[in-house]
């Protein structure tokens, strides 16, 4: 899986031999740079620094839905921890994460001098 901010932006798959890519998602995206994989639930997550968004999906393209998308001035660093979601701010100097089911969202920093 990776993120692409081409002319068109996307989300693609691939094996790992390079094979059967597929576009994942191709619609509504402006800078995809977050993207990670919660195998256990089959689902993929990602957040877009232009939409200012963090969405989810099933692994298998279906179920689309967003999970955050207030305030997110530019996602840049993204991860999955257990029942959460993390990234970093670029233009805010912070650290966050949300709850991947409830979307209740914390501040772990906030304004890192140099983050």
């Amino acid at each position: 899986y990776w993120t692409d901010w081409g002319e068109v932006p996307k989300i693609e798959r691939a094996d790992l031999d390079g094979l059967e890519r597929l576009v994942m998602v191709n619609t509504s995206l402006g800078w995809p740079n977050g993207l990670a994989l919660d195998y256990e639930q089959r689902q993929i997550y990602w957040g877009d620094a232009k939409t200012d968004k963090i969405e989810v999906m099933n692994m298998n393209g279906t179920g689309r839905r967003v999970l955050v998308e207030d305030k997110l001035p530019h996602i840049f660093g993204f991860s999955l921890l257990g029942d959460f979601v993390y990234w970093t701010d670029w233009q805010r100097r912070s650290i966050e994460r949300v709850h991947k089911r409830t979307a209740e969202r914390e501040f772990i920093i906030d304004q890192l001098p140099d983050l």
